[in-house]
């Protein structure tokens, strides 16, 4: 008998940037949801070459923890072609090949003037060639709990409807049934369809849980509710890819 399913798919092609929700994808061991955060906009002197970048925290990024507006440009990504599209809320629009310098600085200039910094203080679009721009160096799926976002939605008066598990920002998006059950899941098996990978510590969250997603609004207090509630700021957990395959949305989720 199953534990939970798989909900959702959820890539960020451009870290901070709004998400691919995908209906499958191939999972190899030891590796990330491929594609995922690919890119990011570096801050200036960040990255001693640009053109081979390197994994850095997220603090050498501009992030919507720290620039809620980055959470309002849009971006859509083609894997097999390399082309990335980003919208500004207002309908300005870019496009170009991922690994394109000039596409790099053209799109660094489109986030600066997003975000109302001076010329000289632009980004560059940095693309990863192997890995990602995750906050963590190592490569990892991060799982949301369906189950303990319609918990901590009623801690806080909301609706289950009105804490959007994309605010986590976590890859797979899970219903367990039960909340508040990552913890005891340190250390095990969780078998996603045909894939197995293994959990291996909980996602302490930020401040960027507030900001709603697509917008630049911070609106809910997600911190202070989970440490009133919980006693921590932890919500989902990280895992590794033990048995590659491919994972589709519907799947079932047993624990071992």
């Amino acid at each position: 008998m199953a534990d939970g399913a798989l909900i959702d798919i959820n890539r960020f092609p451009v870290k901070s940037l709004s998400v691919d929700r995908l209906s499958e994808a191939r999972l190899e061991t030891g590796a990330g949801l491929p594609a995922d955060r690919r890119f990011a906009f570096a801050k200036i002197g960040t990255q001693p070459n640009p053109l081979q970048p390197e994994w850095r925290p997220k603090a050498a990024f501009h992030v919507m923890v720290t620039e809620p507006r980055m959470a309002a440009i849009a971006c859509r990504y083609d894997t097999e072609t390399d082309r990335l599209v980003l919208t500004l809320p207002d309908g300005e629009a870019i496009a170009g090949q991922g690994d394109d310098p000039d596409f790099a600085v053209r799109a660094g200039q489109l986030v600066a003037r997003h975000l109302d910094l001076p010329p000289a203080k632009a980004p560059m679009l940095v693309k990863a060639g192997t890995g990602s721009f995750t906050d963590k160096e190592r490569q990892m799926l991060s799982i949301t709990n369906l189950a303990s976002g319609r918990a901590l939605a009623h801690a806080m008066g909301l609706a289950p409807e009105a804490l959007d598990p994309l605010r986590f920002r976590n890859n797979l998006v899970a219903d367990f049934g039960e909340p508040w059950i990552e913890r005891d899941l340190i250390g095990r098996t969780i078998e996603i369809g045909e894939v197995a990978v293994e959990a291996v510590a909980p996602v302490i969250r930020c401040a960027a849980t507030h900001v709603r997603p697509g917008t630049a609004i911070r609106d809910l207090e997600v911190l202070p509710a989970l440490s009133s509630t919980q006693g921590h700021k932890e919500f989902g957990v990280f895992t590794v890819v033990t048995r590659p395959g491919t994972i589709r949305a519907g799947d079932p989720i047993i624990i071992r």
